[in-house]
């Protein structure tokens, strides 16, 4: 159920499900994320595994050797207007190289918000929809990059106090319209993990919509 809160009310912290570990298989991805907070190490590296996962650093990776590229391009491009073969060179390869730190960049802050959200992260409980409340070009670039590798996003919608939130992922199985899922989120963060019917933990874009 979704939660709300009374307005003008300050907003409450995430709906934490309770933790009761009788009622869930602890070597499973739903089960780590049922740690009490801080989370052990073990639980730890598991749920940062499944937040940096090989289809989001594939798509990612994909992305950045485009921009790397295309760097590199528009500064040969210059370089050949200027005229020269050092300033070719130095252009060129100094996009190349200006593409390679900015995603070895990202990829490191993206290795510490992991970290951090399968650390200290909240387990709220959401429900599944076929239908997208908000769209945004890094989400469409997502979605176009694992359409090649076959998946299919949903949406899962959950509430903090008053604030609608919604996090897109490629489960593996189809979820049935309004069927309760798990998210595991952590305020701030730029991405929060969906837990399937089979406590499997699938991550998406998280979204504020309203």
């Amino acid at each position: 159920m979704l939660q709300t809160a009374p307005l003008g009310r300050a907003l409450p912290l995430p709906p934490v499900i309770a933790l009761r570990a009788d009622d869930r298989d602890m070597g499973d991805d739903l089960g780590a994320a049922w740690c009490a907070t801080p989370r052990p190490p073990h639980a730890v590296a598991r749920l940062a595994r499944r937040i940096m996962s090989a289809s989001m650093l594939a798509k990612h990776w994909i992305a950045w050797a485009c921009v790397s590229v295309g760097l590199w391009a528009f500064g040969t491009a210059i370089a050949i207007v200027v005229g020269g073969g050092a300033i070719v060179l130095a252009l060129g390869f100094g996009g190349l190289a200006s593409g390679v730190v900015a995603g070895a960049l990202w990829f490191g802050k993206r290795y510490l918000e992991a970290n951090k959200i399968a650390r200290e992260g909240q387990l709220v409980v959401g429900v599944a929809t076929f239908r997208r409340s908000r769209e945004t070009f890094g989400g469409e670039l997502s979605e176009t990059l694992g359409a090649l590798l076959g998946e299919a996003c949903h949406s899962v919608v959950f509430s903090i106090g008053f604030i609608r939130h919604e996090v897109r992922v490629a489960f593996a199985d189809a979820h049935d319209e309004g069927e309760p899922c798990s998210v595991l989120v952590q305020p701030g963060a730029r991405y929060a993990l969906a837990f399937d019917r089979h406590g499997r933990a699938y991550v998406g874009e998280l979204l504020r919509i309203g």
